[in-house]
């Protein structure tokens, strides 16, 4: 009888430290709901330093809203991370952001915005992109069909509702590609030829590649893309080995840019002297591992070089006259 007596205590006590995490859970959850409640009735607004701040008094949504985290900041008050909010929607903006493995860029020229990719994470550049007060895409753009950089696609189309999808029609197709397709919502699918183009705002958007697609490594097929806006340029090429690099320079296309972004984990070789030298950019950013090689020769042609391995979210900023990066 005393033993059952002390098996009841026992799971009464284990009981009781059950609830008290069930409990603790639940009051996590809830501010968690309060938390994100308050952002997305967008009850956030500028201080004097032009930092958002956590507020009561004013409801109104700014014009990239949705919803925001907050970290404490000075005088008590609540403020995001620099990365998160500089978008300056007057200008052309770039943010390479961390989401799982692969690539995930954000664009936003003059107010208007595009993903391209979204990396492994589902949801990673989602977030992302609400943290930076975007909850709306003009235009999505899926340069390959692996869910390395296709994985967070989905849920970010769910969100941004983008009226475009710009996607390419490769020869292996992952889980992640397979459900872009199958929900793209209102989105408008097309598989762009080299030299589509569009404007995104004060931007123009160019397909500069590839010249044709089955390569025989499957990184070859990758859109690359050129955005032109005023007097500088930015040039996207995913992760093209050397096979890519080579028909991009035979194309004729114009590759001199300001700015260069890949992905060299996506590349089997790394990046020629000959590409790098015809490209000559003044910034790199490179969304993977840079060989030593790459590093190298891109450094030769006069580039600095950023990693998003190794500083995080990245972002890359232009008035159409000079490009700066701030990491």
């Amino acid at each position: 009888m005393a033993r059952e007596e002390k098996r009841s205590r026992v799971r009464h006590r284990s009981g009781g430290c059950f609830g008290c995490l069930t409990r603790l859970l639940i009051l996590l959850g809830i501010a968690a709901a309060l938390f994100v409640g308050a952002c997305l009735t967008g009850i956030i607004r500028n201080d004097a330093d032009g930092r958002p701040v956590l507020s009561l008094n004013d409801a109104a949504l700014p014009d990239f809203s949705a919803w925001s985290a907050m970290q404490t900041g000075k005088g008590g008050g609540f403020s995001l991370p620099g990365w998160a909010y500089n978008l300056d929607a007057s200008g052309l903006t770039i943010k390479a952001l961390r989401a799982g493995k692969g690539e995930a860029l954000l664009v936003c020229s003059n107010g208007f915005t595009m993903l391209v990719n979204a990396g492994s994470g589902r949801y990673g550049a989602a977030i992302q992109m609400l943290l930076c007060r975007i909850n709306r895409l003009d235009a999505v753009v899926a340069t390959d069909s692996t869910d390395e950089n296709l994985g967070g696609v989905p849920f970010a189309m769910s969100i941004g509702k983008p009226a475009y999808l710009f996607y390419q029609d490769t020869q292996t197709k992952s889980r992640s590609y397979e459900e872009m397709l199958a929900s793209p919502g209102s989105a408008q699918t097309v598989v762009p030829r080299t030299g589509l183009a569009f404007n995104l705002g004060g931007a123009r958007v160019t397909f500069i590649g590839p010249e044709q697609t089955h390569h025989k490594y499957d990184g070859d097929d990758s859109l690359s893309l050129r955005i032109d806006y005023g007097k500088t340029a930015v040039l996207i090429t995913g992760g093209i080995g050397a096979e890519g690099e080579r028909e991009l320079m035979d194309s004729g296309a114009n590759l001199a840019a300001d700015a260069l972004i890949f992905a060299p984990e996506g590349s089997r070789d790394p990046m020629s002297s000959a590409f790098a030298a015809a490209v000559s950019p003044k910034a790199v950013i490179a969304t993977g591992d840079l060989s030593f090689q790459s590093k190298a020769r891109l450094e030769q042609a006069g580039a600095h070089i950023y990693s998003t391995r190794q500083t995080g979210v990245i972002t890359l900023v232009s008035d159409g006259e000079t490009v700066s990066v701030e990491p």
